[in-house]
């Protein structure tokens, strides 16, 4: 999968983002990760004004997930409504 790259299993209903390099299987899911890789936030209006590639951000309410881009400086819808 490619940088970051969402990947959803839906037999296990489990995430993974793909980091250029790993094959799937060798990857883990975002739960197993050492700092989860996961911020939780109600709305994207609530997430950090500067984000981190690695993290993959939570707006709850808006049931989306993003993921920041440092080469434009924004979040980026990865998945949701």
């Amino acid at each position: 999968m490619a940088l970051g790259e969402p990947g959803f299993s839906i037999d296990k209903n489990r995430l993974k983002i793909g980091d250029g390099v790993t094959s799937w299987k060798e990857l883990l899911f975002i739960d197993e990760q050492e700092n989860n890789g996961i911020f939780n936030a109600d709305t994207r209006a609530d997430f950090p004004s500067i984000g981190e590639q690695d993290v993959i951000y939570k707006a709850q309410k808006e049931k989306t997930i993003y993921q920041w881009n440092p080469e434009v400086l924004m979040y980026e819808q990865l998945g949701g409504n």
